[in-house]
């Protein structure tokens, strides 16, 4: 009787010191402006800015490039560059819309999330 509840306290303390990490996550998300997805079922919102973080990669975002123009002699053969002067940028849009799937990782201490990357499902 005393090793069962010796047992029984051990067990008990044992889960109050290894307590059960959430780990990554899918979240959905509910609205992209302010950034908010849905997790656990839609009992946890993560809102951008407050309890979730975004990688750059699921961010629009414009990138400055320079243009530089092959020379290239009678057989094709590229023999040097231009630069054409011309400055620009690329933009990049990720296109995340209403229900799209996105991966989510916790901070060590499970206050605060990284979005990571889209989740692409095929149906």
């Amino acid at each position: 009787m005393a090793n069962s509840k010796i047992k029984e306290l051990a067990g008990r303390l044992n889960e109050m010191k290894n307590p059960s990490l959430i780990g990554i996550s899918v979240g959905t998300v509910i609205n992209t402006n302010p950034f908010t997805l849905s997790i656990a079922d839609g009992n946890i919102l993560l809102a951008q800015g407050d309890e979730l973080e975004v990688c750059e990669a699921l961010k629009k975002r414009r990138i400055r490039c320079e243009v530089s123009v092959p020379v290239l002699d009678n057989s094709g053969t590229e023999i040097g560059k231009t630069d054409a002067g011309a400055e620009g940028y690329i933009e990049i849009d990720p296109e995340i819309k209403k229900g799209d799937q996105i991966a989510v990782v916790p901070t060590a201490d499970e206050q605060t999330w990284i979005a990571i990357g889209r989740i692409e499902v095929i149906t």
